[in-house]
């Protein structure tokens, strides 16, 4: 018998903060890690990493119902996101520099002695650095709109 097509299974994503905390949970959230049972922490890096729930409970061996339960745990959800975003300051810092690899790898190409080589260097070069300018006047513009909300809400 076919199985039957299921729905794509939800994110990953249930964005929480400590204050949402009640003063129980805070308590025990003040524990970390180490409230968490020795499965959950060995699941922490998976289900902070895996796109979904289904794709968390393949890879770490643990049953879909039982990783719902842990994501409704205030104390378990709240070290997920902590560990997503230290996966993702850690990306960051990786992508930063690979970033000033491939500048200097550019630099050089527009060195080299085949014009060819240092025409698409010099491509490169100005599509990065143009980026940069627009990503740069977006945070100007950014900055003087939150300056504008700010007298606003002050005046």
């Amino acid at each position: 018998m076919p199985k039957s097509k299921s729905t794509k299974p939800p994110l990953l994503s249930a964005p929480v903060s400590c204050t949402e905390l009640s003063p129980a949970d805070k308590a025990k959230r003040h524990d970390g890690i180490s409230s968490l049972s020795l499965r959950q922490q060995s699941a922490l890096p998976v289900v902070a990493l895996s796109p979904s729930l289904n794709q968390a409970a393949n890879t770490s061996g643990i049953g879909k119902t039982t990783l719902r339960r842990w994501m409704n745990d205030p104390v378990f959800r709240e070290e997920v996101i902590r560990t997503r975003q230290e996966a993702a300051e850690l990306a960051r810092h990786e992508i930063r520099g690979m970033t000033l690899r491939a500048v200097t790898v550019i630099n050089e190409a527009m060195e080299d002695s085949d014009p060819v080589i240092r025409l698409r260097a010099a491509r490169y070069a100005l599509s990065f650095g143009g980026g940069n300018l627009d990503i740069r006047m977006l945070a100007v513009e950014l900055d003087d709109l939150k300056n504008s909300l700010d007298l606003g809400v002050a005046g």
